[in-house]
């Protein structure tokens, strides 16, 4: 619900504290019943083309083990560690629409090297096929659970395979 604030304190007031939150990457989700603070980071590349993640506390941390990351659509790809109590929706902002959604995953070593992401994510459900939304590398890719459209879009794109050629 919109409240209009006629009050110019009331509305400054409003505004710096958004203005603050903002600047602590620090998102409030309010729904009826729940008043949550989640933190989340945003992921990207550095200078030296190396994932970083920027967060409230850093602003470049390497990423190790797995994530969720939702694209959102101002472009930005949100993360969050998988064993957190957030979910894709509530690191969204539970926003209707995201450019993509999935986990990623990361070398434990302290490299930042991805591994693997994919379009496991329980409320979006990305089609695999449109993965190239998600501005990761889709080389890494792998799809969770492919989907009936999925299924059918391979195997109308699937070339015949050839027979095998024996080498003497």
């Amino acid at each position: 619900m919109l409240h209009l604030y006629t009050n110019r304190k009331e509305t400054n007031s409003l505004i710096e504290l958004f203005v603050a939150q903002l600047r602590k990457r620090t998102l409030l989700v309010a729904t009826d019943k729940l008043k949550k603070v989640i933190n989340y980071g945003i992921l990207y590349k550095n200078k030296q083309q190396q994932w970083r993640i920027a967060d409230k506390n850093n602003a470049g941390s390497i990423p190790q083990g797995t994530y969720i990351f939702v694209r959102m659509t101002s472009g930005f790809i949100r993360v969050q560690p998988a064993d957190s109590s957030i979910k894709h929706l509530g690191l969204a902002s539970y926003a209707e629409k995201v450019l993509y959604a999935g986990e990623v995953a990361f070398k434990d070593n302290g490299s930042g090297e991805m591994l693997w992401w994919s379009n496991q994510s329980g409320g979006y459900k990305p089609v695999a096929s449109l993965n190239f939304l998600a501005n990761l590398p889709t080389n890494l890719f792998h799809t969770a659970t492919p989907s009936s459209e999925d299924l059918e879009n391979t195997k109308d794109n699937l070339a015949p395979a050839e027979p095998a050629r024996i080498l003497v």
